[in-house]
């Protein structure tokens, strides 16, 4: 009867089995969810990326005398890039010789613009390519989505790998928001 009652201090095939498949549930769990934080903080850094473009454009404007050719910034609907640009030939709108810069966000970031309703505190309308200018000497923002003139709009960043969004608004009074 002292076969059957055998000590053993070791640990079996099963327990071990087990262990390592634990081990290996864990780590694919942190790593996708480290991967997907990554993606976060690429979002929130365009996003300040965008709204840092914005307030140099609105400073620039604040401390330079009134000129004939105000900064502004267009977002064509659909990309991931922008243009910082002087309206140089004073049309009030964006012409393909005065960007001054081009910002690309990176191929998994994309721009979509709306009118903002501030009343209702909701967007309105279709997206539509946004043009920001500011005048000075206050400065006032002059705000065109899809070619007309709006009081307020949001800027939504969308990233395709974190599925997920960031929005600034911005008002005619020069109010810029991140949500």
């Amino acid at each position: 009867m002292k076969f059957f009652k055998k000590h053993s201090k070791s640990f079996t095939i099963i327990e071990l089995i087990i262990a390592v498949a634990i081990i290996i549930i864990l780590s694919v769990i942190i790593i996708a969810n480290y991967e997907w934080g990554g993606y976060q903080i690429e979002l929130q850094e365009a996003t300040q990326k965008v709204v840092q473009d914005m307030s140099k454009i609105r400073n620039e404007t604040l401390s330079s005398p009134i000129t004939s050719s105000p900064p502004g910034i267009y977002i064509k609907v659909s990309s991931s890039k922008y243009v910082l640009f002087r309206d140089l030939d004073s049309d009030g709108e964006y012409d393909e010789g005065e960007a001054q810069q081009i910002v690309d966000l990176g191929k998994d970031i994309y721009f979509q613009t709306f009118e903002w309703d501030l009343e209702n505190d909701e967007r309105k309308g279709t997206p539509g390519s946004l043009t920001l200018f500011f005048i000075p000497p206050e400065p006032t923002v002059r705000i065109i989505v899809g070619g007309e003139q709006k009081n307020a709009a949001v800027i939504i960043l969308w990233s395709k790998k974190a599925e997920a969004t960031s929005s600034i608004f911005i008002t005619e009074t020069g109010l810029i928001e991140v949500r």
